[in-house]
């Protein structure tokens, strides 16, 4: 039975860490802006222990060193390692069609280089582009460019005989999210920067990046991830391939190897859009 002797001392302590998690968590909302917090990371940092608080903080840091990012230098590597790169095995398991996301992320080329932000001048280096490259990615090229809705440039291109015929809905749709993967595993590469040089082993070989749990649900929509491989975060490897490509997913805490998401070729939305539209009249 506790004695009126004990019974202070552990009210003491529990106001102790209360003190303290209240004084960390002004601490962090602080030094750390809220937009930065992920929902679940701001209900580990208000409801959860002290280890979750901590680690919801460390992410909110690593989206905050994101944002300050330019556009010119997200995804490059803030120490730059000549070191021989460490060459990790691939995962073996490879993720069921069910399981995976329709995003096909070869539709569209790493970045678009067009620096022009006059819509005319866009229009003109896309007609030099025309007659060599397929029309999502003139699509693909003038949205990223003007920052105007994927709808309109789809109508702008048409109307400018830049495309011999309307873009098809489900191929603007294709096209739009496989830049938005493009987009967000770049950001991927700088959180993999900074978690390289806080704990990474070394320079690994090939096209890594670093997500948690919600960024790499959100990196292709519609993913689902069996509860066995699910991890609070990871690091992922994009291999290009003969026939498309695939990103290999690894825990992050002992880059232990999970799963492979392949891209196949046969698989690309617009290959499979051909085909239904044979199939069904």
């Amino acid at each position: 039975m506790e004695s009126k002797q004990q019974r202070p001392k552990r009210r003491d302590a529990a106001q102790r860490r209360l003190r303290r998690r209240r004084l960390f968590i002004t601490a962090a909302i602080s030094s750390v802006p809220p937009e930065n917090y992920a929902p679940n990371d701001a209900a580990a940092l208000a409801l959860g222990s002290m280890n979750e608080a901590k680690w919801a903080y460390k992410q909110a840091k690593r989206r905050e060193l994101v944002r300050s990012q330019s556009e010119e230098t997200r995804g490059d590597a803030f120490v730059k390692d000549s070191s021989t790169p460490i060459r990790i095995a691939r995962p073996n398991r490879v993720l069921s069609r069910l399981n995976r996301s329709p995003t096909f992320p070869p539709l569209v080329p790493e970045e678009v280089k067009i620096e022009s932000v006059f819509l005319n001048e866009i229009l003109g280096m896309l007609r030099s582009y025309a007659g060599n490259i397929p029309p999502h990615q003139l699509l693909d090229a003038l949205a990223t460019a003007s920052g105007i809705s994927w709808e309109n440039c789809a109508e702008i291109l048409l109307g400018y005989e830049l495309v011999a015929h309307p873009i098809p809905p489900g191929h603007i749709r294709a096209t739009r999210a496989a830049r938005a993967f493009r987009n967000r595993y770049r950001d991927g590469r700088t959180r993999y920067s900074t978690w390289s040089v806080d704990t990474g082993p070394g320079r690994l070989e090939g096209d890594w990046a670093y997500f948690d749990e919600e960024d790499l649900e959100a990196l292709p929509p519609e993913i689902i991830i069996p509860k066995r491989l699910k991890r609070r975060d990871y690091l992922t490897n994009y291999v290009i391939e003969s026939d498309g490509a695939v990103l290999d997913v690894y825990g992050a805490a002992k880059l232990r190897p999970l799963f492979r998401h392949p891209f196949p070729q046969k698989f690309s939305p617009l290959v499979l859009g051909a085909l239904l539209r044979n199939v069904i009249p």
